[in-house]
Order: structure tokens, then sequence, then C-alpha cells
């Protein structure tokens, strides 16, 4: 008979107590993940203190970062529509970047009440924007009082139809100078770059309107520095910034978009300045040709603004305008939409034509449909359809006949709708 000895171990207690504490913060920092992370909209809403009644519908993302690598790739805007789609927050959908809260909406409707409310006039400062002073200028100031006055002072003095219409003359020049452009390009090259010319045709026309001068963007003229500063700031402004959206990151400046900000405002400063003092100089009211700039040197003396707002304001003019003409041509297709005659160049399902934001005139050949019916029409009963319109005149191919407005009917609802029409 074998003798055998049996062990009996009891824990630790100290050994005991770190594990449990251990786990207890395991599953506590567990919770708290699943409890930010999984809350409609992720993170930043999770943290917000904003009384929203019901939460607004839409992805959680990942884990502290949100939907940050949506919009590091290609075709932002339409991953978030389909998103929408999938998640059914077409009017409102909520998510995160970061410490950011982001809603958006898919449906005109919900858009439409969002750009009309003064609750929505505010829109975060981007780093790159405020470097760059632009929360001193109309698209980037503060809803209120100051806003106000950028708002009454651009649209008396910059977009009022007097001034439209003053602007008539170099407007043509530069569209003359545009098409020989086009046409040498065409003789040296065989191809032009319509995008650069579009670019430097409407960087003119807004330096003409704002400051009364002309530049030259050839190889040695004096355009090439202020081109560069207009192409630096769409860079910058078009820059996703990591510092927007993780406050932590904004000491490092990891991007370098605080760096080549402060560089290119200290630039600009100085060329806007220049041409500022340049004018300030004419004394004589006959030379005085009514320029923006000569707008604003007038509310200087009043003390109703000032220099550095001045520099602000005009630099500012020129970079959204410019932008508001590109965007157009490039919803258009990269073509005009209209021949000279105001008649559709090809069939497209959408058209975008000039509207506030462009300063050209209602002469504008890319103003057809605002300026409303240009043919004789009768309205006439039909036995078999019902209300219809016929056109007294000839109507040529492509041509802009009128603004209708109806209803889209299903296959089951049409045959109700066509007896009640005979009746």
């Amino acid at each position: 008979m074998s003798s055998g000895i049996g062990l009996f171990v009891l824990p630790d207690d100290s050994s005991s107590t770190l594990l449990s504490i251990q786990l207890f913060l395991f599953l506590a920092i567990l919770t708290a993940v699943f409890r930010f992370w999984l809350v409609p909209g992720g993170l930043a809403w999770a943290l917000s203190k904003a009384k929203t009644g019901a939460p607004i519908p839409g992805p959680s993302g990942f884990p502290l970062i949100g939907l940050i690598f949506t919009f590091m790739s290609s075709l932002t805007h339409r991953k978030l529509a389909n998103l929408s789609q999938t998640l059914k927050a077409v009017p409102l959908m909520a998510f995160s970047v970061g410490f950011t809260r982001f809603v958006i909406s898919s449906d005109p409707g919900s858009a439409k009440d969002i750009l009309s409310s003064s609750a929505f006039a505010d829109r975060p400062i981007k780093e790159s924007a405020y470097e760059l002073l632009f929360n001193r200028a109309m698209g980037f100031a503060p809803f209120g009082e100051y806003w106000r006055e950028l708002r009454r002072i651009s649209a008396t003095y910059m977009f009022c139809p007097k001034k439209i219409a003053c602007a008539e003359g170099f407007r043509k020049n530069i569209c003359h100078q545009m098409i020989t452009q086009v046409r040498t390009q065409m003789d040296l090259k065989g191809d032009v770059e319509i995008k650069q010319v579009l670019h430097y045709g409407s960087l003119n026309n807004m330096m003409m309107t704002v400051f009364g001068k002309y530049y030259d963007f050839g190889e040695n003229g004096d355009g090439l520095e202020l081109e560069g500063f207009v192409s630096e700031g769409y860079k910058l402004l078009g820059t996703f910034n990591w510092s927007d959206h993780f406050p932590i990151l904004g000491w490092l400046d990891v991007q370098g978009v605080r760096r080549r900000s402060r560089k290119l405002v200290s630039k600009v400063d100085g060329f806007v300045r220049k041409i500022i003092d340049d004018h300030s100089m004419v004394t004589d009211q006959d030379n005085n040709h009514g320029y923006f700039v000569d707008v604003l040197l007038d509310l200087e003396r009043e003390n109703k603004i000032t220099r550095s707002d001045m520099v602000v304001v005009l630099w500012l003019a020129v970079i959204v305008s410019v932008a508001v003409m590109i965007i157009v041509y490039v919803l258009n297709g990269c073509g005009f939409a209209y021949d000279n005659q105001g008649h559709l160049v090809r069939g497209k399902l959408l058209v975008v034509e000039c509207g506030l934001g462009c300063r050209c005139p209602p002469s504008c050949r890319n103003r057809v449909s605002q300026k409303g019916l240009r043919y004789m029409f009768e309205v006439f009963r039909s036995i078999e359809t019902g209300w219809g319109v016929k056109s007294l005149d000839l109507i040529q191919v492509g041509s802009f006949i009128c603004e209708y407005v109806g209803i889209v009917l299903t296959k089951r609802q049409s045959p109700d709708i066509l007896n009640e029409w005979r009746r």
C-alpha cells in the first residue's frame, strides 16, 4: 500500500484583490466604450450635452475616430447619401468625426429649412479659415450685428444691379481675351485646358470689380503671384485637417496647416494693403471709379470698418466669387449649357444656371429660364386627354419653353386620374 501526500494551496488575499480590480477596470472600460460607441451618431454625440429630444439616427462609426475614413476618400457626399438611405435617415443623419458632431440632410425639404433658418447661420470655424482671418468675413463670421453689417455692405455696394451693369464693359473685354487664349492654345497645342482659362478670366473679373486692376497670367506676368495666393488658399481650405476634429493634435500641427496659413496671411496682407494704399492716395473724386475697395475706404473714413476688416473682406470676395463661377461651370459638365441663342447645347438631365452668387449681367448666356416665357401658348381641353397646352409659335429644338410643375403618377394611379380628367 503506497502512501500519498495531498497538497492544498489557498489563494493569497493580495493576488485575489489585484485580480478583482483588474477585472473591474476592464469591465468598466469595456462598458464605457460600448456606452459611447453604440450611441446613434457616435462618440461626439454621446459626449454632447445638447438636448435634442429623440436621438437623431446615424452610424456609430469606428471607436474614437468615427467616420473619418469617409472624408479621406473621393465622392464623400455620395457615400454619405447612400449611408443615410441604408439607415433610413434621409431627413437627418448624425455621425461623428473624432470629437466633432456632424448632421446632414439628404432631403430637399429638410435642407431648405436648415439653409433658411438663422439657427444654423453659424458654421464651425476650420483652423485654416481661422488662421486666414476668414472668421472676420461674411462667409465665416458668426451670425450677429457684425455679420449683418458685412452683408449690407456687400449687397448695397457690390451685388446691386447698378454696379453689375457698370462692370459690363470690362467683362466683355475679359471674355474676348479668353476667346483669344482658347484660339491661341488650339493653334499651338491642339487642345485647351478650359478650366485654367476660366479660372484666370474669372479671377481678373473679380480683381477689376474689387480693385480696379487687370493682371497678366502669362509666363512672366504680374498675376502669377496673385494666382499662387488663390491656389494656396483653396488647398488650405479644402485640406482635411485632423486638428479640427482631434484637439490634442492641434498642438502638434502635424499637417502643417497652421504654419502654411500664417505664411500665406502675411503675404496676402502685404499684397492687399499695397493696393488699398494706392487707392487711398487718390483724393480727387473724378479719379475714383467707385470700385469696391473705394467704397470700403469711404466706410473706413466714417469709422464703420477697420483696415484689417477691409483686407479680409476684399480677399474673401475674390476667392468666393472665383469659386462660384468655376462651380457652375463644373456642374454643367465642364461646358456651356446654352449657346448664344439660349438653346441647349446638348440634352442634359440637370442644368445649373448662374444665380445670386454670380456677378454676370442679366444678358449672360447662362441665364435662360430666369427670363420667363418667350413663346405664345394656348391652354385647351381635349376630349381624350383632358386639359393641355399647345404652342402658337414655332419652337426650335433645345429652346426653353416654360416651367412646369406636375405630379408623378404610378401605373396604378394613372387610370383613375385620366378618368377624372375626362369627366
